[in-house]
């Protein structure tokens, strides 16, 4: 990295040729002791994406980004009129979605990176609370939106200055653990040991030709525009079976509930039996 040199004030004079590291294992070694392996290249391959990305400080960059992304896309979708449709695209859709889509990636690595012996039940965690952003949020954006003062353009406009300046404040806050920082071993059972790989720091034109990458892409696409559906239109699908108000109101009070306490159960199993036996057992 240079840091050497730098430290006792010395130049480059001549690449001769770049540095670089291998690890090499056996088969024997590679069967018999996969998990100390693969903990050991999983360490490796952290740094080296720490030092490529400069994720410990851009991270901090990239949340700050994302809360402005989102301010301004609330704050121009409360701009909106009828002869301004496109202004729906660009702000609400590009803006606003890509800060959500920044700021959630961030956040989820960030945090479950001091986890890493629960990293499934940190996720749980991180993800029931944008779940649970429907039942904690709804009742009060609804009355908002009733009052002749505020009305849905003010709502949107006051939403995203607070999700922007919650979104700026964490990233300022958050930060990623020190590179000597000592956590406890995950403990997992043989199913999940199972699930241990060498990973492999690919370039996005092999993520993109990968396809492994787009089989779960695909995947994740579907399982996500499900759920977004069914909660997005949880309590018109209840009025539409001449439910009453105040029951479809619980009834997405309850959806929500279990799709937050899901997330976490699902990522404490993840902790216990692994990724395969998870994802198996989910579907």
């Amino acid at each position: 990295t240079g840091t050497t040199l730098k430290e006792n004030d010395l130049e480059v004079k001549e690449t001769i040729v770049p540095i670089s590291a291998r690890l090499i294992a056996n088969k024997a070694s590679y069967k018999f002791k996969n998990k100390e392996i693969s903990e050991l290249c999983d360490k490796v391959n952290e740094l080296i994406a720490k030092e490529k990305s400069g994720i410990i400080k851009g991270g901090k960059i990239t949340l700050v980004i994302s809360g402005l992304l989102v301010g301004a896309g609330f704050g121009l979708t409360g701009l909106l009129t009828a002869d301004k449709l496109w202004l729906l695209y660009v702000a609400y859709a590009f803006l606003a979605g890509s800060g959500i889509g920044i700021s959630y990636n961030v956040v989820v690595s960030t945090v479950s990176a001091w986890f890493p012996d629960r990293k499934g039940f940190c996720s749980g965690c991180l993800m029931m609370g944008f779940g649970l952003s429907t039942l904690l949020l709804g009742s009060g954006i609804e009355k908002l939106y009733a009052m002749p003062a505020f009305g849905w353009n003010r709502t949107f406009m006051l939403l995203g200055l607070v999700i922007a300046v919650v979104l700026i404040i964490a990233g300022l806050i958050l930060r990623r653990p020190d590179a000597d920082a000592v956590f406890p071993v995950a403990k997992v059972k043989g199913t999940a040991k199972k699930d241990a790989v060498i990973t492999k720091d690919y370039t996005t034109k092999e993520m993109l030709g990968s396809v492994t990458f787009w089989c779960a892409f695909v995947c994740l696409a579907f399982i996500t525009a499900v759920g977004n559906s069914v909660i997005s239109f949880a309590k018109d699908l209840a009025l539409s079976v001449d439910a009453t108000p105040s029951l479809a109101t619980t009834l997405v009070g309850v959806l929500a509930v279990c799709n937050g306490l899901g997330r976490i159960i699902t990522g404490a199993v993840y902790d216990v039996i692994g990724r395969r036996a998870t994802m198996l057992a989910s579907n």
